[in-house]
């Protein structure tokens, strides 16, 4: 569950809220609510919600001021501010601090609706990034030699860091047209090495690693149900959408997108 705080002065205001979130649909949950910005620091700090919902013109302590001491904290989470009022600079001051979305109120059922849709599909984004780089950290470990020397040791500590770039690398731009040769480029190695290098530190091949990104990926869109299937091979770096097809039939053993989105 998703966990989601309110802080406004207006009781009224946060039951209004709170009755209009579709908390099923978000799968979330209110963590706390606060009536300030002193309220809402020691609200976050006690539960570190994904989502804070804040008024600006609050007593104590408004809604910029606790912003900014919950960013030097390192809180990091999603940040919406629901204001009656439009003020520039608590506007810039706001896009300083990295706040998601400023909103004025009053503010209508299906903005509230698709802006928390909105953040709640990159939270879940997020988590899935968190999850492969796990992966792959878990991996490179398993392939680290255990003991000591200059031998297999030293081989791993001087390419460790050529295979975080490609992993990181492929991580974050799956979607354009990337290939092994251009990389080899850019870590002056050539290409057949360097996919040796990857297979042993990984276990698969530059390629198959790279088809295995891009397919996870577009199986999570697929299920999502928002886009056509031109339009998920495009956001996983194909152009040609039978190719897509057949390549995706091939890694998911006979399953075909279409088969998948029904």
């Amino acid at each position: 569950m998703w966990k989601l705080a309110i802080v406004d002065d207006d009781r009224q205001v946060i039951r209004g809220l709170s009755s209009q979130i579709p908390w099923q649909a978000l799968q979330a949950e209110c963590v706390g609510e606060g009536l300030d910005g002193e309220q809402g620091i020691e609200l976050v700090r006690a539960s570190n919600p994904d989502i804070l919902i804040t008024d600006i013109y609050m007593p104590e302590m408004n809604g910029i001021d606790m912003i900014r001491s919950l960013r030097k904290d390192g809180y990091a989470g999603k940040i919406i501010i629901l204001s009656g009022y439009t003020d520039f600079e608590y506007a810039r001051e706001a896009l300083r601090l990295q706040v998601d979305d400023y909103l004025t109120k009053p503010i209508s059922l299906t903005t509230l609706q698709n802006v928390l849709s909105k953040l709640v599909a990159a939270l879940q984004e997020e988590a899935h990034k968190r999850e492969e780089r796990e992966k792959l950290e878990s991996k490179l470990r398993l392939y680290e030699p255990p003991e000591a020397g200059e031998g297999p040791k030293g081989e791993w500590k001087k390419h460790k860091p050529t295979v975080d770039f490609m992993l990181q690398y492929i991580h974050e731009h799956y979607a354009k047209d990337i290939t092994l040769a251009g990389l080899a480029e850019q870590v002056f190695i050539s290409r057949n090495h360097l996919n040796e290098i990857f297979k042993k530190a990984t276990g698969e091949t530059f390629h198959f690693y790279l088809t295995k990104v891009r397919m996870e990926q577009a199986k999570r869109l697929i299920l999502e149900g928002k886009w056509h299937i031109y339009e998920i091979a495009n956001k996983v770096g194909y152009t040609n959408v039978p190719y897509f097809s057949t390549a995706f039939k091939k890694y998911f053993h006979g399953l075909n997108p279409t088969e998948l989105s029904k």
